[in-house]
Formats: C-alpha cells, structure tokens, sequence
C-alpha cells in the first residue's frame, strides 16, 4: 500500500490477522476500532494521556508511539484483514516528518516487548470475540472509552 515502518530494532512490530467474516463491521470500521482498541490497550498498560491522530497514529503530547496500518488480503474467497502494528517502545525512531517518543522515555524505565504484546493479544482475542455478536456502533461504544 505504499507505507513503510519507521522504527528501531528494539520496538514492538507486530502483525495480526484475521478473517473478516464480521457482517456488520466493514473495512473503515476496522480503521476506527483498531486505534480505539490500541489506545486501550497502551493506556491499560501505560499511561491515560494517550491521543488518537486520525486515522492510524497513536501520540503522547502530539509525539507519536504507534503506528497502525491494515490491508484486506484475499485468499481461497475468503477475506483477511492483516493489521500492522508498531509500538515504540524502547527507542524514538528519528524522522524529519514527524516527532516521536518512545514508552521508556514517557514512562521512565525499561519497557518488556513480551508484556506489551500480551496485553495487546488479549485485547484482540475479546474483540474478535464480541464482533461476532455485537454491531459497529456497539463496539465502537464499548472501545472508545479510555
């Protein structure tokens, strides 16, 4: 899709897939829950003060932390969405287009990858659980409240 990672060896890269069988809940949708479910998830972890930048960046005090990007892959007539997640949390990549932080430097100490990616994997196991039953409009009430 044209976007490329801007991190450092050190950083959360994750990527997650899975079937978009959701009949309620489209491509755009995704967008918008996936920054909502992320900003919890940090903000569960980390620290309350976390902002969405439209429509993909996660930010502490306009410097950004996470990057999110998703694309619809087709396969055997069945359609994926694979979300691609970068968390900087150890180093601040460099980038003359955007300032960056990094969790270590907002939150003053060492940050466990392992322990970021659980949580992170927890929160998408009870979304992908609660997309099955629950509308757009249900979900996006229940994530968008950190």
């Amino acid at each position: 899709m044209g976007k490329k990672w801007i991190s450092q060896k050190g950083n959360l890269f994750i990527s997650i897939f899975f079937e978009m069988n959701q009949k309620n809940i489209n491509f755009k949708h995704f967008a918008t829950l996936n920054a909502f479910l992320l900003k919890n998830a940090l903000s569960k972890q980390f620290l309350n003060k976390i902002k969405i930048k439209w429509p993909n960046d996660l930010t502490h005090n306009n410097k950004k932390i996470c990057g999110i990007l998703q694309e619809v892959v087709n396969y055997n007539d069945k359609r994926f969405l694979v979300v691609g997640i970068g968390v900087n949390t150890n180093l601040d990549p460099k980038n003359k287009g955007f300032l960056s932080t990094s969790l270590k430097k907002i939150m003053n100490k060492n940050i466990d990858n392992n322990k970021v990616l659980k949580n992170i994997k927890s929160m998408y196991e009870k979304f992908l659980t609660k997309a099955k039953t629950h509308s757009y409009l249900k979900l996006k009430k229940i994530y968008n409240k950190a």
